[in-house]
């Protein structure tokens, strides 16, 4: 038998915000929780309320998980839909208490 190789290819978690469509405040929590993370770039802000819109962002992003960020029901039932997308889990929800963009930044070693 010949050698085997082996790839190993990382990347950052993908987070999909999941927020109400009309909704500038969790717009911007949703901006400024993506700086926080690591490729937060390709966190998509996922509008709940056009589900055909939403599912191509999740397929294009290639998504991990959601996060309500709006803490409506509606997000809660849509985010229920996608619980296991492509063999992946979605989280529903976790706790953020305290994450902040700017105070992360500064204790980041580079």
């Amino acid at each position: 038998m010949g050698p085997v190789s082996l790839r190993v290819s990382y990347r950052p978690l993908r987070l999909g915000w999941c927020i109400e469509a009309d909704d500038l405040d969790h717009f911007t929590k949703a901006v400024a929780l993506s700086h926080v993370f690591w490729g937060g770039r390709y966190n998509p802000i996922i509008p709940c309320s056009n589900g055909e819109m939403a599912e191509a962002l999740i397929r294009a992003f290639n998504v991990d998980a959601l996060y309500n960020i709006s803490g409506t029901g509606a997000v809660d039932n849509f985010i229920k839909e996608f619980r296991i997308f492509n063999g992946r889990i979605f989280i529903p929800s976790f706790s953020w208490k305290g994450a902040r963009a700017r105070n992360v930044s500064r204790h980041c070693s580079m």
